[in-house]
């Protein structure tokens, strides 16, 4: 990164947290691999007293080798070996399922394993990328691939060829989904109710991805009207952030009202939020720390149940806060979205998701490692 995020000096107190916090993220995630099938696994959740590993996931670990390369660069020790898992996960492709897999796999191999960029990128075809993958056309997955466009054109090999063409049928795909308010919707409406409202709803990934992606597009290509874009997001989240430094879940892409608020999940206040704030910081200048270190105050005690999100012992974060019964979600969103206000969600019915993905803590040290 090129430039160093510096705290306002209120916060400067919570330095030590974003230390203890990478450690704690690189302490937690051997446990998470699978060593037999050489990817990361799908979750751990709490069962009783035990801690169970569940699953495996391609795409965790794409954002889990991501985070530790990023902590690899700065010096520290990782006991896995992170190429030998790429090239497991890159042997076959055929578990690669939509455009943001694509995406995804390019961001990696640009960042963290260059010297396989020229193959990988043959045998994805970026450029006829979007028209392979027609379904599941969604904000995150537009996102996800014109950030591996971006960081690919970065990477700056010249064997490879221009990605500037598709990199702007990504941006226009994307920047679609995007309402007059500055906030993103979920997908496109398809013409059915359903379709309707995940056409005017979005989640908060559907903010962060692309201001993320947008960012590095101007960064990548020398453009302004990304960084704009990614501007005005950036203004509806933030101006949106809960008085506990809350990052919502659920969005009015037209209005930039916050339709939903719970789950809290503990990867946006400590990972996804910083790294899509920090990299519009680098480009645009504006200074969002004061933000970031709201949202990361949210993890440790200073949240709804005045607890630590952090649990030590099991070196992970828990993975939300979420009401019990989960209905409470759902009735919340509908009630805001047809413009009543009705917050029926409080301390007496929050409870905490005891269970951590692996790349919730990859997103952390990604966010954060180095600095």
């Amino acid at each position: 990164m090129t430039s160093q995020f510096v705290a306002p000096e209120r916060h400067s107190a919570r330095e030590i947290n974003i230390r203890d916090l990478s450690s704690l993220a690189a302490a937690g995630l051997p446990a998470m691999f699978d060593a037999a099938q050489s990817l990361f696994c799908f979750r751990v959740r709490q069962v009783g007293a035990t801690l169970t590993r569940e699953g495996i996931s391609h795409r965790y670990t794409m954002m889990t080798l991501l985070g530790m390369h990023r902590q690899m660069g700065h010096g520290a020790a990782v006991p896995i070996d992170t190429e030998s898992v790429f090239q497991s996960l890159t042997a076959k492709t055929d578990w690669i399922e939509n455009i943001g897999d694509v995406g995804l796999l390019l961001w990696l191999s640009a960042e963290a394993f260059p010297q396989y960029l020229e193959r990988l990128y043959r045998v994805l075809d970026p450029g006829s990328a979007l028209e392979r993958y027609q379904s599941r056309r969604e904000t995150m997955h537009l996102a996800w691939f014109l950030a591996g466009c971006s960081h690919v054109a970065m990477a700056a090999k010249s064997e490879l060829p221009n990605t500037i063409d598709t990199a702007l049928a990504a941006y226009r795909e994307l920047v679609a989904n995007q309402g007059i308010s500055g906030a993103f919707r979920h997908q496109s409406s398809q013409g059915t109710v359903t379709g309707w409202l995940r056409g005017r709803v979005g989640t908060f990934a559907d903010q962060v991805y692309p201001i993320y992606a947008l960012s590095r597009m101007a960064q990548a290509y020398g453009m302004n009207e990304p960084l704009s874009r990614a501007l005005n997001c950036a203004d509806v989240i933030c101006g949106a952030q809960g008085p506990l430094g809350q990052w919502w879940w659920h969005y009015d892409s037209e209005k930039g009202s916050v339709l939903g608020r719970y789950p809290v999940y503990s990867v946006h206040q400590h990972a996804m939020g910083p790294m899509a704030l920090l990299a519009l910081q680098e480009v645009s200048k504006r200074d969002y720390s004061d933000a970031i270190y709201h949202g990361l105050e949210w993890i440790e005690h200073k949240n709804e149940l005045g607890c630590d999100m952090k649990d030590e012992a099991a070196k992970l974060v828990w993975r939300c806060i979420r009401p019990t019964p989960q209905l409470l979600t759902y009735t919340e969103d509908a009630a805001a979205f047809l413009g009543v206000r009705s917050w029926q969600i409080g301390r007496f019915n929050l409870t905490v998701l005891r269970e951590c993905r692996p790349y919730e803590l990859g997103w952390l040290l990604y966010a954060f490692a180095g600095r």
